[in-house]
């Protein structure tokens, strides 16, 4: 995955902003950070406070609804099971629509084991019950919108993880 120096990047459900800073700052000319968790912008904005980077408070939904600049690299890290079906659907078609030919749409979910996962946990409070239980979901969701859709799986120790990178 290449980033032109000069390119602009929205990081959705950015969380503690910690993506933001570390990876994609250095790389790009400007980084819009969204996340509707209030604390977890007001500890990036101390923490990961940089020139380039904006912690934008909003739900992504109205976020991706009212915005108009085209990114080159929409990032949207952990947050595929805090969204429902019908609601990641209408966040990727926002993002298919914002995007250039040129974008780049990058998601990162963890894969859950059914047998053992149960949503609202302490490990996962909030998540929908629709969650990502392997690379087929994931990807049958993202091509109804995205035409080049590559998909990765990153084994860990203690998890499993899906790296879809996909362009209009």
């Amino acid at each position: 995955l290449h980033l032109n120096k000069k390119g602009k990047v929205l990081d959705l459900c950015c969380g503690d902003g910690s993506n933001s800073y570390l990876f994609f700052s250095d790389i790009s000319e400007h980084v819009d950070a969204v996340d509707v968790n209030k604390s977890a912008l007001s500890y990036a904005r101390k923490v990961f406070k940089k020139s380039n980077i904006s912690f934008i408070e909003s739900d992504i939904l109205d976020y991706l609804s009212n915005c108009s600049t085209v990114y080159d690299l929409y990032y949207m890290g952990s947050a595929f099971d805090y969204f429902s079906k019908k609601e990641r659907s209408k966040i990727f078609n926002l993002i298919k629509n914002q995007m250039s030919s040129s974008s780049t749409f990058v998601l990162k979910t963890p894969v859950w084991d059914k047998e053992t996962y149960s949503c609202n946990t302490q490990v996962n409070v909030g998540a929908k019950p629709d969650y990502a239980d392997d690379e087929s979901v994931v990807y049958a969701e993202l091509k109804s919108f995205f035409t080049t859709i590559t998909t990765y799986v990153a084994e860990y120790s203690t998890r499993t993880e899906i790296i879809a990178i996909c362009r209009r």
